[in-house]
């Protein structure tokens, strides 16, 4: 498995997620990465340190690193790392090559899109995460379409919904605060992080008898912008900044919240959005990747425009006015969840390509 880093976004967490369900499993898996010199994770891993694409070193040693250890499947994501997959690949006739596309393809630049054009006939497979991105990549490259398979991110459940909703319904009763989360990359404009705290305002202005909160889950470049955009607007009571999170801490304030909401301009298959699901909890979405599959309109969530801040308050207040229909809402992306985009089996789906 080829990644570019293991720490990062949705596209790295669930590319580890899946290399620890092939270990799991038994698979004899091999874990390098292209980019990362920096590894925290307990994963053993080969860093093959390439500085660009055009780095004769890195492709010498992972064309050797692969061929000393016989290596016959690369499955692999993100540009860098799909890039040189398929270039090792023509030196090493052995290798069923595997890719993974995990974003929009309008995101690519042209030199990257003449390279899938040319070096994905070396190609058995290409995965993408939902029908949006599978469109994106035949609009330029119509002659692969067989090898495209949509085959979308899932996630499991920790709890049973029983369980997940009869807690939320007792820290109601002790803590009546309403609370939105979003989880997210503060990189870039992607995520809509100053949107949300807009959104915020907003509610403060329309809703000013209301109790509520809004969690913003993630780290980056951006953050101190938002903190000081927080600050700027007097929202330093309505809005916590909650870093990095994942594991026990992010199980906790998944199950704490009662909405999330995501405001991003571009998605593949938003990861953050079954997680939600997976905890129960209703979802208002911008119109982007998967989105279209994941949420049921009016019955899992809501699908609005972004920085509708109107629209999400809408939405904000029909929850509030009808506790009811927050944890049907819920419980139905939870169903919805468990029976569409199980990790398991959207990964075995992975698995069957490496033997095709």
């Amino acid at each position: 498995m080829l990644i570019n880093q293991t720490a990062g976004g949705g596209a790295e967490n669930v590319f580890m997620m899946q290399y620890r369900y092939f270990i799991s499993i038994g698979m004899q898996v091999f874990l390098g990465t292209t980019a990362c010199s920096d590894m925290k994770e307990k994963e053993e891993f080969y860093n093959v340190g390439f500085k660009s694409v055009f780095d004769i070193g890195g492709y010498r040693r992972l064309i050797n690193f692969i061929k000393s250890r016989d290596i016959r499947i690369v499955y692999s994501t993100l540009d860098l790392s799909i890039f040189v997959s398929r270039v090792v690949a023509l030196f090493c006739p052995q290798l069923v090559v595997v890719i993974r596309e995990s974003g929009m393809a309008y995101r690519k630049s042209l030199f990257l899109k003449i390279s899938d054009v040319i070096f994905n006939a070396r190609v058995s497979a290409i995965v993408a995460v939902s029908r949006e991105v599978a469109d994106s990549l035949l609009y330029y490259q119509p002659f692969y379409k067989q090898k495209i398979e949509v085959i979308s991110n899932g996630a499991t459940p920790s709890m049973s919904v029983e369980e997940i909703i009869k807690l939320r319904k007792a820290k109601k009763v002790s803590n009546d605060t309403f609370t939105i989360i979003n989880v997210g990359s503060m990189n870039g404009d992607n995520k809509g992080q100053d949107g949300l705290i807009r959104l915020a305002a907003y509610i403060k202005n329309h809703l000013p008898n209301l109790r509520y909160r809004l969690l913003l889950v993630g780290n980056g470049s951006r953050r101190s912008e938002f903190e000081k955009l927080v600050s700027v607007l007097g929202l330093e009571a309505q809005i916590s900044f909650q870093g990095f999170a994942s594991g026990g801490k992010l199980k906790e304030l998944y199950l704490y919240s009662d909405v999330f909401i995501l405001n991003s301009a571009n998605e593949g298959c938003p990861n953050v959005i079954l997680e939600a699901m997976s905890y129960a909890l209703p979802v208002i979405a911008t119109p982007v990747g998967s989105i279209s599959a994941l949420i049921i309109p009016e019955e899992t969530g809501w699908v609005v425009k972004r920085n509708d801040f109107a629209m999400m308050t809408d939405k904000v207040k029909l929850l509030i006015g009808d506790p009811g229909n927050m944890y049907r809402t819920g419980e139905a992306g939870y169903r919805h969840l468990v029976s569409n985009f199980n990790f398991s089996r959207q990964t075995n789906k992975i698995i069957e390509l490496f033997t095709t």
